[in-house]
């Protein structure tokens, strides 16, 4: 979507107002038709919208009035976060005069013919909401205390008090003593409110029997210093990044010895079995160092498993001082705030909106970027945690992902990977819905950014829009990961996955259609309660039919509050490790014959490091994310090369520089 593209714009005379500012998406050679005259028969058919083939979709004529559409109801399901504790608000609107013109921008919105921001920018009444596309900018939800609510009020009382019962990202409009207003809530912030508050951690609190001294020398504790221990995937790793840079805004500076940190952090995944152990494990240590300066060192359990757990944590572990779920990634200050006004115990794991970041994320690379276009999950599959540990799906406003990834090109990023746990099925909780594949296309102009990939897919949500936009657009990777879990429609059913085995291949056999050299990489799990040997050799001849680039398979391990759990059914651990063992070796052969058919190719790397292991090698990805290795030095990073495979590994390409495309 080209936003800077020209359009001719005709419109009523009553719906014009005296010289308005030239728009933004109007091109400065060009300027708007004189309007018609107000005499105009009303017979007259509606007027019409001119616009270039490359242009944004226009802005459309108002249509007869319709019936009013006030305060739509999307699925609950989609949204339950309470509207309590708000204590900012941002809104994008448009304020007109009458309920023809709300009902004709609703309507153009929400058939994605025009954007709020345009329609705001040319028909607002309001010369403030023009000048700023619409946007209010953050407000305090603090009522105002004028005596009538004033016309060029950007935002009066009586509008702030409906806004704040509305749910976010939902387009709305609504009629109000000056006038309509169609609008939608931007974004929210919520304060934090603790979940419960544990045992005090008032200044000078005496070491209980449990916190006993281990050692007569203090540890050395390095003052305002943190350290981030991060399990599972890459929302983890994203959650990290933030986590650390709203810590190095409040003072404090991240290093690499966890023994000396003043904060340590555990943030923790809960997919897999005894993941609650291994926290214990990890915090052992530190408990200890706890024990020896119980001022000095603060303890922090983020991720899954705290979301999950919660106060049973503290009892478990009574040194740790704060625990808080994913959706608390992005308020870290917010908690240690709570932590210090309320000298105890913080468990935080309560619902929240989770809002747009004010802080930049600290990547841990400066060439590749997280960005998280989805957060939680609506699946309820019969063996996974994530629903219940990352929440309710939320997709982020498309403006305000396009806005991340603009910022990323001006930093000299080069390629961003979109994030959720189930990507492709952004935007179904937006009003009006969005989908990856519109996601794709609106941001794909950016300038800079040369790669966009995306994951975690879902096989329910591959359509074959996405994939003939992928093929598409040049930018957009041709790399999906599509956890198939299993090859048997029964344990399939059983999961509660969604799709059968034959739609499944049917989605891998469309994409090697399209792009024969896409790589198509899976998740699978073997050992499911009542899985059968012929249910298994399905998930074999599965992997034959479709030959996956990748395959994470794993045994099937029990999870706390699942379905699955508490199946009667329940595999033998041994028959588990012998499926695994099958399945492990038949994915490292499938990956080394997709690697092999690279030999002698001559393919695209975005050169992201030095090869650890060679330091005459720099290590980069193909376009199907093959690592490859070449021989080059520092120079090349961040360069898109073109490499002549010569080697190939199951999951690396080895070659010869050939050259530098930019």
């Amino acid at each position: 979507m080209n936003r800077s593209t020209a359009f001719t714009l005709h419109l009523p005379q009553p719906f014009l107002r005296a010289s308005p500012p030239r728009s933004p998406f109007i091109a400065p050679s060009q300027t708007r038709t004189t309007p018609p005259s107000r005499t105009r028969p009303a017979h007259t058919p509606p007027p019409r919208i001119t616009c270039s083939k490359s242009a944004t979709p226009p802005v459309p004529s108002p249509p007869s009035p319709a019936p009013v559409r006030r305060l739509p109801s999307p699925p609950p399901r989609f949204y339950d976060f309470s509207n309590h504790h708000v204590h900012a608000i941002r809104l994008t609107h448009c304020r007109v005069l009458s309920e023809h013109m709300a009902s004709f921008i609703h309507n153009a919105v929400k058939s994605r013919r025009a954007m709020l921001s345009q329609m705001a920018t040319l028909l607002s009444v309001c010369d403030q909401t023009r000048l700023s596309a619409g946007d209010t900018g953050w407000i305090s939800t603090a009522p105002h205390h004028s005596k009538s609510a004033q016309p060029s009020s950007p935002v009066p009382d009586e509008f702030l008090q409906v806004a704040l019962r509305a749910r976010p990202a939902t387009l709305q409009f609504e009629q109000f003593s000056y006038g309509w207003e169609v609008y939608i809530v931007s974004d929210i912030r919520q304060s934090v409110q603790p979940t419960k508050l544990g045992a005090t951690r008032e200044k000078g609190y005496t070491v209980n029997p449990n916190m006993r001294r281990t050692s007569q020398k203090p540890p050395h504790i390095i003052p305002h210093s943190f350290f981030i221990q991060t399990f599972g995937c890459q929302m983890n790793a994203s959650d990290s990044e933030r986590i650390a840079a709203q810590l190095e805004s409040q003072g404090y500076h991240q290093i690499d010895d966890p023994n000396k940190s003043a904060i340590y952090m555990l943030n923790t995944c809960a997919l897999r079995d005894h993941a609650e152990q291994k926290v214990y494990s990890y915090l052992g240590p530190h408990a200890q160092r706890k024990w020896d300066a119980p001022q000095q060192v603060m303890l922090i359990v983020a991720g899954c498993v705290a979301q999950q757990e919660g106060d049973a944590l503290l009892s478990r572990v009574p040194e740790i001082d704060i625990v808080m779920g994913p959706q608390y990634a992005n308020r870290i200050t917010d908690v240690l705030n709570l932590y210090h006004t309320s000298k105890a115990q913080v468990v935080a794991v309560d619902p929240i909106h989770i809002h747009e970041d004010i802080s930049k994320p600290k990547r841990s690379s400066s060439i590749t970027a997280w960005v998280n276009i989805i957060y939680g999950c609506l699946e309820r599959c019969t063996y996974c945690v994530v629903p219940n540990t990352r929440g309710l799906e939320q997709s982020r406003p498309m403006s305000s992902i396009r806005r991340e990834i603009e910022a990323l090109a001006a930093e000299g990023y080069r390629e961003v990977v979109l994030l959720g746990q189930n990507v492709d099925a952004y935007g179904r909780d937006l009003y009006p819905k969005a989908t990856l594949s519109e996601l794709l296309r609106y941001i794909h102009d950016v300038d800079g950014i040369e790669r966009i990939r995306f994951t975690t897919g879902h096989p329910r949500y591959i359509s074959e829009n996405l994939i003939n936009t992928v093929y598409e657009l040049p930018k957009v990777m041709e790399h999906f990961h599509v956890p198939p879990q299993s090859g048997d429609s029964q344990v399939l059913k059983a999961m509660k996955r969604g799709y059968s085995r034959e739609r499944y291949i049917n989605i891998a056999r469309r994409i090697r259609e399209k792009m024969p050299d896409a790589a198509i990489c899976a998740d699978t799990i073997v050992g499911f309660p009542g899985e059968t040997d012929d249910a298994f050799q399905n998930t074999v001849s599965l992997a034959d039919e479709v030959v996956f680039d990748a395959n994470m398979v794993r045994a099937y391990s029990a999870r706390p509050n699942t379905i699955a759990a508490s199946r009667p059914d329940q595999v033998n651990e041994e028959v588990k490790m012998e499926r695994l063992a099958i399945m492990n070796k038949k994915m490292r052969e499938q990956a080394e014959q997709r690697s092999r058919r690279y030999l002698g190719r001559t393919v695209e790397v975005l050169v992201e490091g030095m090869n650890p292991k060679r330091s005459n090698e720099v290590s980069g990805r193909e376009r199907t994310n093959r690592i490859v290795f070449c021989e080059g030095g520092t120079e090349l990073i961040g360069k898109l090369i073109e490499v002549t495979v010569l080697e190939a590994y199951p999951f690396s390409l080895r070659g010869i520089l050939r050259r530098v495309i930019k």
